[in-house]
């Protein structure tokens, strides 16, 4: 491919083409794996509490998480049904140290 013009644009709009098929396939199989890893809410400027797994706004607060550190409210998303957290932390025993 080095210096082919005619090769490395075909390869550009074949790239194009496999990213829109890879991302729907992706959006299928989310549902199905368990331990996944990747943050989508990560990757949304400018949205207001999404689900962490599939990204979607259509969300219901289900009670609260806690940790060592905060309660944080829970969410159930309505379009894939997985479970996450809010990142804010609601910590209402802040002690203060002088």
């Amino acid at each position: 491919f080095k210096g082919d013009v005619k090769a490395i644009k075909q390869m550009v709009k074949y790239n194009r083409q496999d990213i829109v098929i890879l991302e729907f396939v992706f959006n299928k199989l989310m549902p199905f794996i368990k331990n996944y890893a990747l943050n989508m809410s990560m990757f949304l400027k400018g949205a207001r509490c999404v689900n962490p797994t599939c990204g979607s706004e259509d969300i219901q607060w289900r009670g609260w998480s806690y940790t060592r550190v905060g309660k944080y409210r829970r969410l159930v998303c309505n379009v894939c049904g997985a479970w996450g957290d809010e990142r804010k932390a609601f910590n209402e025993n802040k002690i203060e140290v002088k």
